[in-house]
């Protein structure tokens, strides 16, 4: 899916996206944008607008939201924070600054057994003791973010466990609420992403009557057949269709939806590279066919190209 390249007035807005995207889809896909389900990605203004005017739920990009809340989060320790790397910067030309090469903030706390009390001039770098107090629990909190991160990368990732990962850092630090609740500021589509939780984890039933519009397009039919429903007394056709009713909704695809967009952007890396290694003699033809290559290259091998060849 290549963007047109150099085209005369093209219009970059939100409007002229969505007319590329619909134009695209019908042209090399034989589908149109009414065919899409939904857009993933940063809930930048610009997404946030090309997903209301197509008329699509967009679900963002769950790394995002964490970068955004750890930025605020740690805005509380700005002074603190401040003042370690001040002492950093410091103990760059120092001998004894080998012997501190862990993480900024682990390395601080080991400074007491490095410093001598006699140094005036780091002394008056050190954070104050009521400062030092305040940071003891930042470590163990960066490492729960980081575990949160690291695990947002996997493939295999659903909208539940994003969910399940960010309530828990909700319950360590309530600041986080801001940007990762269910229903925070940041996003677009609170009802289809709720709703898509509520059936993943098999509650389907709870579901509000604005989550069962949302993910309407997900809902999967089961037909009856004509003998079956002519099969049987009254009676059993009636208690069948009671019991259709009363079976909770079923929805298909939602487990498949990647609740971030890091698969994209590290496409986009590598296209850059490849690009900037081979731009004097590559043709984008030539460019595409590499990079798809490249992100499929699990299902090929050198006994493929040969039977190719």
């Amino acid at each position: 899916m290549a963007p047109l390249i150099g085209e005369d007035g093209d219009d970059h807005s939100a409007e002229g996206h969505r007319v590329f995207l619909d134009s695209m889809l019908q042209r090399d896909y034989g589908k149109s944008l009414y065919d899409c389900l939904f857009i993933l990605g940063d809930n930048c203004a610009f997404n946030r607008r090309l997903a209301t005017i197509a008329h699509l739920p967009l679900i963002g990009c769950a790394s995002r939201w964490l970068n955004i809340a750890v930025q605020a989060y740690l805005q509380f320790y700005k002074d603190e924070l401040d003042t370690i790397q001040n002492l950093m910067r410091k103990l760059r030309t120092l001998n004894h600054a080998a012997k501190l090469r862990h993480a900024m903030m682990d390395r601080y706390f080991c400074l007491a057994g490095f410093i001598e009390a006699d140094d005036e001039e780091l002394c008056e770098l050190m954070a104050s003791p009521r400062s030092v107090k305040r940071l003891l629990s930042l470590p163990s909190d960066l490492k729960r973010i980081e575990s949160v991160s690291k695990s947002l990368q996997c493939e295999t990732t659903t909208i539940l466990d994003v969910r399940l990962w960010f309530d828990g850092l909700i319950e360590v630090d309530p600041s986080f609420a801001e940007y990762l609740a269910p229903r925070a500021r940041i996003v677009h589509s609170p009802d289809f992403e709720s709703g898509c939780t509520k059936v993943l984890e098999g509650e389907g039933a709870k579901l509000t009557r604005a989550e069962s519009a949302a993910l309407e397009p997900f809902a999967i039919e089961h037909s009856e057949s004509e003998s079956d429903s002519e099969s049987g007394s009254f009676v059993a056709q009636l208690q069948r269709k009671c019991r259709r009713a009363q079976k909770p909704q079923e929805y298909g695809l939602l487990s498949l939806i990647s609740p971030t967009s890091n698969m994209v952007e590290r496409f986009f890396s590598l296209a850059r590279v490849t690009f900037g290694h081979e731009r004097h003699s590559l043709s984008p033809y030539t460019l595409e066919m590499v990079l798809f290559l490249r992100v499929n290259k699990k299902y090929w091998d050198v006994r493929t190209v040969e039977q190719c060849t």
